[in-house]
């Protein structure tokens, strides 16, 4: 599972940026580990939270070449290591591939990705006439059945053409 990426190293002894791309905070706590998507295992010596992103020192990074060598590289978690979730909270790769249905039952398309950028998610979804953003919210998405494989969106008029 993603929880950041490394855009930029920062400083001569090996600290970087990373946008994170999580809602826990101690995912980068001091002794955690992570994988970079080139295979590497590391772990967080020290994380300052920042204005464009979190400095992050890890064990295995000593120095600003090393550091340079990490930019652009996604940071991981194995999915087992996922905080738990509130009742009617999913993460994002459990909606994607998700079926759409009109409260009818008409299947209208597949979510094919999840934008949670802003304060308000939003659901991507392909139907036969293009993409469409639909809100994450209960309005919107009433019913969302991840063993049946789909979900339910309430649709007004223009939210789906």
């Amino acid at each position: 599972m993603l929880v950041g990426t490394v855009v930029k190293p920062h400083g001569l002894k090996g600290e970087v940026v990373v946008i994170p791309q999580t809602d826990d905070r101690a995912r980068f706590a001091r002794g955690r580990s992570v994988h970079t998507s080139d295979g590497r295992a590391l772990t967080v010596r020290r994380n300052t939270p920042g204005e464009k992103g979190w400095l992050i020192s890890f064990e295995e990074i000593g120095d600003r070449s090393r550091a340079q060598e990490l930019v652009g590289l996604h940071l991981l978690i194995d999915s087992q290591e996922r905080r738990p979730l509130a009742p009617n909270e999913f993460w994002p790769d459990q909606l994607i591939g998700l079926e759409v249905r009109e409260l009818s039952g008409q299947q209208v398309g597949r979510v094919t990705n999840v934008d949670d950028s802003l304060e308000q998610a939003r659901l991507l979804i392909s139907t036969p006439t293009g993409e469409v953003e639909v809100p994450f919210v209960d309005e919107f998405v009433p019913e969302v059945d991840l063993a049946g494989g789909y979900l339910v969106v309430a649709s007004i008029p223009g939210l789906l053409d």
